[in-house]
């Protein structure tokens, strides 16, 4: 099995996959609210359906909202540790070898 080094790059296409599904689920919520304030607008749903249409609306919109922070905060620590990673397996091998040069036999 190759082994596989996580650099910089790695992490900000990560972030940014990350991102995009982010703002697909987004999406798919807000048309979704949209839909249900429709069809609320439209007297399409009365009674208890349209009651419980604006309710699960509104928990959708939370979750939306709650989702959104959540996958931001992730992201941007993504985004903000990528410069950490630069050059990381070039740095650590140089880490390991001083080892030896510390060593010292009497």
């Amino acid at each position: 099995m190759a082994q596989q080094v996580v650099g910089a790059a790695q992490i900000q296409t990560t972030a940014d996959q990350l991102d995009d599904l982010k703002m697909r689920a987004l999406d798919v919520l807000s048309r979704y609210q949209q839909h249900s304030m429709e069809l609320q607008a439209s007297g399409g749903l009365d009674g208890q359906a349209g009651v419980a249409n604006v309710a699960t609306a509104d928990e959708i919109s939370r979750a939306q909202r709650e989702m959104n922070m959540r996958w931001e905060s992730l992201i941007a620590a993504l985004r903000n540790s990528a410069p950490d990673f630069t050059n990381i397996d070039t740095q650590s091998a140089q880490q390991i070898q001083s080892v030896a040069g510390g060593l010292r036999f009497t």
